[in-house]
């Protein structure tokens, strides 16, 4: 009897143990990120100057600054889901930071990996603006700062920078552009940047040499107006829409999905759907990460542990599928959680995927 008191005891602890990993660990596990040096891809593709920049092909990173969320990240303020469940954060919050956290390292890394298209999520929080996914990250700034040290260095690169969500807080759309044309960095500002007049090019008709100069690469501005955009600011941006409904500037569908197989049907549809529906003037994005659900899917996002973890299988996956090339086709901008991932060699196999696919562009 006394034995058996001593195994159950000793489960009984295993499981405790177990239980504190899953609700409090904010850590991940090992996962190889690329070391390659990718910091000239679209020189590497020795792209024509008239090639539109809504056909070149570009490696996305979802969610792209979130990795300097962990356990004791305050939560976003303009959060409405599990992440501001205040019981929830008391039993969970590792595991939610875990499946909050889409990227392993900064804009620097993922530049330097190839990322060019940059899914943007901010926040106005205590008096400034921050990066977040459902937890606050860090200061914009950080961020900001990296891309134009990159720029800088690599006039022949250009990135598009696409605000998908914004809180602003008690503060509007045109707050937040001003602050990026007013915020100095190493003596230049987020309009040093932005080498066209999105009032007089159509996205349609914008091409890659009117996007970088001979000193330093560009940024493609994309977000919503929310009808307080002056004219003087509203020529760095074009309207982005909503991806699905609403499609102005870019197709970016959400599929949703938690399982492998479900992702690829859905993709499939998609490439088929943008075949044949008018969707050539604008950005085609195939949104290609998986998306945890502690909620409909517990267990399956308790053991799959993090999201760095998830996009590490997926990415190779989906990479190896063989609709790849067609996917890449029908939607040059491949985005998805861990964009730097080594695992398998993704980094290395996706950009060149990406730098022959657009060797192979047609003017």
């Amino acid at each position: 009897m006394k034995k058996i008191k001593i195994i159950i005891a000793t489960i009984c602890g295993f499981l405790g143990v177990f239980l504190l990993l899953v609700m409090y660990a904010p850590f991940t596990f090992g996962h190889k990120h690329n070391e390659l040096d990718f910091s000239e891809v679209l020189k590497e593709a020795a792209l024509d100057e008239e090639t539109k920049v809504t056909n070149i092909h570009l490696l996305g990173a979802h969610d792209a600054y979130s990795h300097n969320i962990g356990l004791f990240s305050k939560t976003d303020p303009g959060e409405d889901g599990l992440a501001s469940n205040k019981v929830a954060k008391i039993f969970f919050k590792g595991g939610m930071s875990r499946v909050a956290r889409a990227q392993k390292h900064s804009a620097a890394k993922l530049l330097s990996s190839g990322v060019r298209y940059f899914d943007v999520r901010v926040s106005y929080y205590e008096n400034s603006w921050y990066t977040k996914h459902g937890f606050i990250s860090d200061k914009l700034e950080l961020y900001l700062q990296e891309t134009y040290t990159f720029l800088n260095a690599n006039p022949s690169e250009f990135i598009i920078f696409d605000v998908q969500h914004i809180y602003t807080s008690d503060k509007t759309i045109n707050d937040f552009i001003n602050y990026l044309v007013t915020t100095e960095l190493d003596g230049r500002t987020f309009n040093d940047y932005v080498h066209y007049d999105s009032s007089t090019i159509l996205l349609e008709d914008l091409k890659y040499k009117d996007v970088i100069n001979n000193t330093r690469g560009g940024i493609i501005f994309l977000i919503n107006d929310d009808e307080t955009i002056t004219n003087e600011h509203k020529k760095y941006m074009y309207e982005r829409g909503d991806g699905e409904d609403n499609v102005i500037s870019i197709r970016s569908k959400w599929h949703n999905k938690n399982v492998i197989d479900d992702i690829i049907l859905d993709i499939n549809d998609e490439a088929t759907l943008i075949a044949h529906e008018d969707f050539q003037k604008m950005f085609r994005l195939n949104q290609a990460q998986l998306t945890p659900d502690y909620l409909k899917a517990p267990l399956k996002t308790i053991f799959s542990w993090s999201l760095l973890d998830i996009a590490k299988h997926s990415n190779i996956a989906l990479l190896k599928n063989d609709n790849f090339d067609q996917w890449l086709e029908a939607m040059p901008i491949f985005m998805v959680d861990f964009a730097n991932s080594n695992y398998k060699d993704f980094a290395k196999l996706i950009n060149e995927k990406i730098i022959a696919a657009n060797q192979n562009l047609v003017l």
